[in-house]
């Protein structure tokens, strides 16, 4: 994509919370990492400027905590483990729904004010358009909990049955 990349996962989501912390934290540390190189080689190649500031602005906006991007996604591994993760998921879809929608707003306004930036709208877009994926993602993440509940209440009443028969 223009303003960077999504990567799909075979399961559409990431099972474990700690793992998927581990990965959303990846690309923002990888920015801040390349911003310090940056920063330390400046100072012999002055061309590296515009890439340090690239970096750290990558890093900062990464962090934002919106669906799909990886600030969303450190949020809601850290909210799986408190509240669930169909709970999680939809509070996540709530919350960037609310923050793209200001970013919307910012973007028409600054439009009318410099008559020339679309990119905030552009991004807008772009995360209004995987936004719609994690919410395909959240109706398959709640059908396998709903199977895989029904699945161990089934498991239960074959305990039961089999501890009857013995």
């Amino acid at each position: 994509y223009p303003f960077g990349m999504c990567a799909t996962l075979e399961g559409n989501y990431i099972q474990s919370s700690e793992k998927e912390f581990l990965v959303a934290t990846a690309g923002p540390l990888a920015s801040l990492i390349l911003f310090w190189i940056c920063d330390f080689a400046v100072s012999y190649i002055p061309q590296l400027d515009f890439i340090m500031d690239l970096n750290l602005w990558i890093c900062i906006i990464n962090l934002i905590p919106v669906l799909p991007l990886d600030g969303g996604r450190i949020l809601k591994s850290m909210l799986i483990s408190r509240f669930g993760i169909i709970t999680a998921y939809n509070f996540m879809l709530k919350i960037s729904r609310i923050i793209i929608a200001l970013l919307g707003t910012l973007a028409i306004i600054l439009i009318f004010i410099s008559k020339f930036n679309f990119s905030l709208v552009m991004i807008c877009a772009f995360l209004m358009q995987n936004l719609c994926f994690e919410q395909k993602a959240v109706s398959l993440v709640a059908l396998k909990e709903i199977l895989k509940s029904s699945q161990n209440k089934k498991d239960q009443i074959n305990l039961r049955t089999r501890i009857l028969t013995v």
